[in-house]
Formats: structure tokens, C-alpha cells, sequence
């Protein structure tokens, strides 16, 4: 299900503050800090220490975590809205046995996903009164005029 990140207020607001974000970059590469600070601006959240293993944003009943993917002009962002995208974050704290049982493997790896799924829903219900929680993945699809 996709879930709005933004009111129609807080997308002016981040309208503004990813062109002042794009601004202060000088050229260089946009990354999901880049992207984690533009959203917690906008919605008022304090701008969390930007982690390539841990999510991008944990606040009180919310774990989110970013992801930034750069789309070519032959290529174009609506191609990619409404697909299912692996998040490479979760691999990334995932470690795959060197040889062994296939089903065993693949059963190593759901767990491994679900650890790291657990970990999060953990520190964002440890903020939280009613615990309830959200795990959330974010996706920023953008056009990069310029080739880095």
C-alpha cells in the first residue's frame, strides 16, 4: 500500500527546503541523508545521526527507512511507480551462509529480515505510550539532469 509522505502544505515546504538542500549539495551526489533531512524539516522532526545500517528516522510509533533511486531520462520515474522494490537496506544487515541446504538458507534470511524488522518496531514502540508502531520504507524517485 502507498502511503502519502506529505499534505499538500508539507509538499510546498519540502518543494523549498530539497531546492535549498540541492543548493548547499554544490554539485555533488543526492543521499538519503540529504533526502532524511528534507523530510524531518518538513515535518517537524528532529533530524536523526544518519546511519547506513540502522532506519533513517525513528521517532515515537515510526521506523522509517529512505531510499533514494536516480532515474534516467530513458528510463523515467512513472515506470517505476506502483512496482515493488527490495530495499537494500534489509540486505545489507542479512548475512547468507557460505554453502548448505537451500531450504535452510532461505529460511536463515526470513529470519535475518524479520530480526532486523523486530529490532526496529523495538525502538520505535520504546518511544511510543501506546506502542503501537509503523515500519515504514520511503522511496525517492528523482531525474538527474546532470550526469555525475
Amino acid at each position: 500500500m502507498t502511503l502519502p509522505a506529505f499534505s499538500k502544505e508539507q509538499c510546498e515546504t519540502a518543494k523549498l527546503l530539497l531546492a535549498a538542500r540541492v543548493a548547499y549539495m554544490m554539485g555533488r551526489k543526492l543521499e538519503e541523508g540529504d533526502w532524511a533531512h528534507v523530510y524531518c524539516k518538513t515535518r517537524g522532526i528532529k533530524i536523526p545521526d544518519w546511519s547506513n545500517l540502522n532506519a533513517d528516522v525513528t521517532i515515537p510509533g515510526l521506523s522509517l527507512e529512505h531510499k533514494m533511486m536516480r532515474c534516467s531520462e530513458s528510463q523515467p520515474i512513472q515506470e517505476h511507480c506502483g512496482t515493488d522494490m527490495m530495499h537494500p537496506a534489509l540486505t545489507r544487515r542479512v548475512s547468507l551462509p557460505d554453502k548448505g541446504d537451500a531450504n535452510e538458507a532461505m529460511r536463515m534470511v526470513i529470519a535475518g529480515y524479520q530480526k532486523v524488522l523486530d529490532e526496529r518496531r523495538g525502538k520505535a514502540a520504546a518511544m511510543s505510550r501506546d506502542k503501537s508502531v509503523e515500519l515504514r520504507s520511503g522511496w525517492l524517485l528523482y531525474l538527474s539532469l546532470i550526469h555525475i
